[in-house]
């Protein structure tokens, strides 16, 4: 009677430590999924002239360093990437871990006057986005 316990036991033992293996591989599966990141330059372009650039990675990994060069828009200031766009939702960097497919939008500020120093300090106190970065040139 004991062995028949104790067999009983031994192979419920065993069926639920398949079970949990079998839930466990299924999981891990999920992390060689490959994610596309979009980069949509929203009014801008890169430097051959296209409007969006794609990178592959795979799920909780980030861009790093193939972060597509930043691109360029006549008048404006480029002030990052973001999840929505006009600098809206989430900021996107390099570091960003991405989970999903994504498309991140360029955000454009009208570029910072050059004229003097006080137009631009000016400017900059009225219409500057915290995380923004700028780029100041005097002539």
């Amino acid at each position: 009677m004991k062995l028949k316990r104790f067999l009983f036991i031994g192979v419920a033992f065993v069926m639920m430590v398949a079970l949990v293996l079998t839930g466990c591989e299924d999981l891990s599966q999920s992390k060689g999924k490959e994610c596309t990141i979009t980069f949509n330059a929203d009014g801008g372009s890169f430097s051959e002239g296209e409007t969006t650039q794609t990178q592959t990675v795979n799920s909780g990994a980030s861009v790093d360093a193939s972060m597509p060069a930043n691109p360029e828009r006549s008048g404006y200031s480029f002030g990052g990437w973001w999840t929505l766009q006009n600098g809206d939702g989430t900021r996107f960097t390099g570091s960003t871990t991405v989970t999903e497919s994504i498309t991140v939008y360029a955000y454009w500020t009208t570029a910072v006057p050059n004229t003097s120093l006080k137009a631009a300090l000016e400017w900059l106190t009225a219409n500057a986005k915290e995380g923004d970065e700028y780029n100041l040139t005097l002539t």
